[in-house]
């Protein structure tokens, strides 16, 4: 036991971690070459067969020449199969005879682990995959071998209850996957099963759908009224389809008396004697097979409807999955105990109005979000991998959720979800979808154009300011477009997030399971509505009538451009200063906001800002007036693309025309300020100020942050737009990045966002703000406000592990804390890494810690004194309507000790015509009280 441990504690938590490093696109193709060789191999990934002795030695596969030492026989890896293992994808591995150092594979993260996740799913999913071929030579794999050692490994791997705890899922989702003798799962071989059939019968797609989203016994009855009728060519697969199915209900009907509320309870026991001491390895292998029984129990008792007669019987039955679901790791105990307070308090009640219904009902319905993230974050970065050599892999992270306890407990939410659309008066209507299950309004708007999909945050396709996108999380480049349809959940205070606010465009989270509906109308114009009070409305634009049509046309669903302000604009002063020498009365005048909020705040907090130097406006009007020996300068060519813009924008020019025509425009600007030669007058000002300011050049960190005059304004934010570099180290270094700075408001997805909001965009001047790196242990950004109502009194924060975690999008811990002190979680973090500040300059990335706590109570003390200090400190900034706007706040932890990097007001799009069109849109049903002890009401 001692020596497993030991083991364990060094090679699973102190051992280096890193991402798997990015494949070129030369090693991408070579992986793919290599895979199509296996795939063409009637031997798959393997060569010949041979005794691997337990003296090292390796010897020919006749009769048993090891001797009395023993040794193990299979197949080795194939060429392919070993470059491909060079590449970090692991298709020809055994678990006999594997080390376990090997089998945690903690320098990769426990990549090898998601690998045995993964390759099961492939097996099942694509009936053996590379494998099915191998499966009748004898030699290839001896079952024995492998489930002796699966035993041994996961044994060994159970036994650190700590590295258990913080990997919970994934150690459970191993468990499942690696062979140890202990059965299948029979609905995994459902799942499999139907699927590689619909794939190669597509009449038999809708049905698949229902078996893979809503099972249930009538399903069998289903398939045997489609064999009859098509008379399927592949009888044989569709037979044991049918087998399986009448089996799995068959159980259903088995386990009828299984108890929820007790079997939920008795799995949360078992997750705990999993995650404590106590147990022997053995044991620990015994009850997390005794679990996933359990599980695999309540899944076949959740196929059968609900007999829950009221509301109050549903939300019981709702908290014992919501128990079964933390059980088997979708949830964290954290997660749990959230969503129970949120039950008690509801079930508390006799009635309530249906707001507050129907944001309890959203809340727990949340909880399939936390869900998605948790298994994203456990198997995304290897499915996301590996799909690189095989498409297939993208369905992992859907299929383990699906045939989970997930699955039951969303049936019930979505019926919940339905009755309190009712009693508020929604209404969505996203297509021909009857389930209103992962709806959720972000920011009102109204949007007509063409409807498409970006595959993955990855995907690097061409944007189209006149279409509607879907996406699949928020992220981090932006650029300006029609309406935002964002895929399970988004971060409510990322840049992108901010930036669509703050231009009116409509943003809404659908689930993933409309992803199919969604890319059949692809490249169709579409309807688009988010209101103000959270109806959501997606339809094809064709099936308005033309009275509807007409309505939508003249409402005008663009906002005004306002001009830009430099009448106070100071170019001419270029003096360097200290951060401190910076007021808000700067701001727009010698320096941008950033730089002026944060000299107010370093005067005001000197303790929580670090040293800072301003590089003003003045600096780069001197450079970018300079002109070159053809007598041309920046300033000139700046003038010449807005002047070319505006002309293309007023005489109706399509968008992808005036993107053709700016493209290479603002790619010749940003050439010439990259490569132009700084004064030498600058060059020996800002190396001093340097030295002074942080010390001798290579002992410090600095991020190089632009702050043009062109963002944080009461109409528009800006939020991300333009060019941060972090952690530069070097004064030479330094200098280069002050021109890629000056140059970043001229990329195509800054100036595009700029142009749909301001007008005068050719008087446009980044001043810079070099702020020495602060290693923070965590970093987020708070809203004093609260996102969703926009109630001052309360706080939004949003926060990870790492230096940057949250501005570039991802799942960090959302905490909304009211002026009365209550915390309220909104999710957990996520990130499966985080950002760390190296010497040299630049970041590495490592695990984050598996906590399910980021910010600790002192830390949130911290952060709400800030936030009456902020209040109490700073005039606060108001809309053109005269309404006071919130602050949005980055900040850092180093050390438990507060760190502030940005404050700017929070601007959020608001047009009294759009909004009234809106409002029509909306149900004119009286929200009503909701009685708990009655029944779910029929539509």
């Amino acid at each position: 036991m001692k020596r497993w441990f030991t083991m364990l504690a060094a090679a699973g938590l102190l051992s280096a971690q890193a991402p798997l490093p990015e494949l070129s696109a030369a090693q991408k193709a070579e992986a793919r070459r290599q895979m199509e060789s296996i795939r063409g191999n009637w031997l798959g990934p393997y060569s010949g067969i041979a005794w691997y002795c337990a003296d090292g030695r390796k010897l020919p596969p006749k009769g048993a020449p090891c001797g009395p030492m023993g040794g193990i026989q299979h197949a080795e890896p194939s060429p392919a199969a070993q470059r491909l293992a060079a590449l970090n994808f692991d298709v020809a591995e055994f678990v006999a005879g594997m080390k376990f150092d090997t089998f945690l594979d903690a320098p990769r993260n426990h990549h090898r682990l998601r690998e045995f996740i993964l390759r099961d799913y492939l097996n099942s999913r694509a009936q053996g995959w590379i494998y099915a071929k191998t499966y009748s030579r004898r030699g290839v794999v001896q079952a024995e071998d492998e489930e002796s050692d699966g035993r041994k490994l996961l044994a060994e791997m159970l036994s650190n209850h700590a590295w258990v705890r913080a990997h919970y899922l994934l150690a459970l989702q191993v468990v499942a996957a690696v062979p140890h003798g202990a059965q299948t799962s029979r609905v995994k071989e459902i799942r499999a099963l139907s699927a590689s059939l619909a794939d190669a019968l597509p009449a038999f797609q809708p049905l698949r759908g229902k078996i893979h989203s809503r099972p249930e016994r009538a399903d069998a009855a289903a398939v045997e009224a489609f064999i009859a009728r098509i008379k399927p060519a592949d009888a044989a697969g569709f037979a044991r389809l049918l087998s399986l199915m009448k089996a799995e209900y068959g159980a259903a009907e088995t386990g009828a008396a299984f108890h929820l509320n007790a079997q939920a309870e008795r799995g949360l026991s078992l997750r705990k004697q999993l995650t404590t001491a106590g147990l022997t390895p053995p044991q620990r292998l015994k009850a997390a097979d005794d679990l996933l029984k359990l599980l695999e129990l309540a899944f076949h008792n959740g196929s059968q409807p609900s007999k829950a007669s009221t509301r109050r019987a549903r939300l019981e039955e709702v908290h014992a999955y919501l128990k079964l679901a933390a059980a088997a790791g979708w949830h964290s105990q954290r997660q749990l105990e959230a969503l129970e307070t949120e039950l008690r308090k509801g079930l508390a009640q006799q009635e309530l109005d249906a707001s507050s219904y129907e944001q309890l009902i959203s809340y727990l319905e949340g909880g399939l979000e936390w869900a998605r993230a948790t298994v994203e974050m456990t198997v995304g970065e290897t499915q996301s991998y590996f799909s690189t050599i095989e498409p297939l892999s993208a369905g992992l992270s859907d299929d383990l959720l699906r045939r989970s306890i997930l699955l039951p407990l969303a049936g019930r939410l979505e019926l919940l979800t339905q009755d309190a659309d009712l009693a508020a008066g929604h209404n969505h209507r996203l297509l021909d979808s009857p389930s209103r299950r992962g709806i959720r309004a972000l920011n009102p708007g109204v949007a007509i154009g063409k409807l498409e999909i970006i595959e993955s945050a990855q995907n690097h396709q061409e944007i189209e300011p006149d279409t509607i996108y879907v996406i699949p999380a928020t992220v981090a480049d932006l650029k300006p477009m029609r309406g935002i349809l964002t895929l399970d959940s988004g971060n409510a205070l990322s840049h992108a997030q901010l930036l669509a606010a703050n231009l009116g465009i409509p943003n809404a989270t659908v689930p993933s399971s409309l992803l199919p509906a969604l890319k059949a109308l692809r490249g169709q114009e579409i309807f688009y509505a988010v209101t103000p009070r959270g109806t959501v409305v997606l339809r094809p634009w064709a099936i308005l009538t033309p009275s509807e049509q007409e309505t939508w046309r003249k409402t005008k669903v663009e906002r005004q451009r306002v001009k830009l302000d430099t009448s106070k604009t100071n170019v001419k002063d270029r003096r360097l200063r200290l951060l401190e020498e910076t007021s808000m009365a700067d701001s727009g005048v010698l320096c941008g906001p950033k730089a002026a909020n944060l000299g107010q705040l370093k005067r005001l907090f000197p303790n929580y800002v670090a040293p800072g130097i301003v590089v003003p406006f003045g600096v780069y009007y001197a450079h970018a007036e300079r002109k070159n020996a053809g007598g041309i300068s920046v300033a000139g060519l700046v003038s010449a693309a807005y002047q070319e813009s505006e002309r293309l924008r007023t005489s109706g020019a399509s968008p992808d025309a005036v993107r053709t025509a700016l493209r290479p425009r603002l790619e010749e600007i940003r050439k010439s300020i990259r490569s132009m030669t700084l004064e030498p007058w600058l060059v020996q000002e800002l190396t001093s100020k340097l030295s002074a300011t942080f010390g001798a050049g290579g002992t410090y960190g600095v991020f190089v942050r632009s702050d043009t005059n062109a963002e944080d304004l009461p109409q528009f934010t800006g939020a991300g737009l333009n060019l941060t570099v972090p952690n530069v180290v070097g004064e030479a270094r330094i200098l280069q990045a002050l021109k890629d700075v000056w140059a970043s408001p001229f990329e195509e997805r800054a100036w595009a966002w700029r142009s749909e909001a301001l007008e005068s965009s050719d008087r446009v001047y980044p001043s810079v703000v070099l702020l020495r790196t602060v290693p923070s242990d965590k970093s987020g950004v708070m809203a004093t406000a609260n996102l969703s109502t926009l109630d001052l009194n309360d706080l939004t924060v949003n926060v990870n592990e790492g230096v940057a975690a949250v501005v570039d999008g991802g799942v960090s811990e959302s905490l909304l804390i009211t002026a009365s002190g209550e915390i309220r979680l909104l999710a957990q973090a996520r990130a499966a890494y985080r950002k760390v500040p190296q010497p040299k300059g630049g970041f590495t990335f490592l695990p984050t810690s598996g906590s399910d706590f980021v910010l600790s109570q002192n830390e949130i003390q911290q952060l709400r004194a800030l936030s009456t200090d902020v209040k109490a400190k700073l005039k606060s900034a108001r809309d053109d309507r005269g309404e006071e706007l919130p602050w949005d706040i980055e900040f850092g932890f180093e050390k438990g000790e507060l760190r502030l990097f940005q404050i700017r007001p929070l601007v959020r799009y608001r047009e009294a015509q759009t909004l009234e069109a809106l409002a029509s849109l909306e149900s004119k049903v009286t929200p009503r009280k909701v009685q708990l002890d009655r029944p779910l009401e029929d539509r």
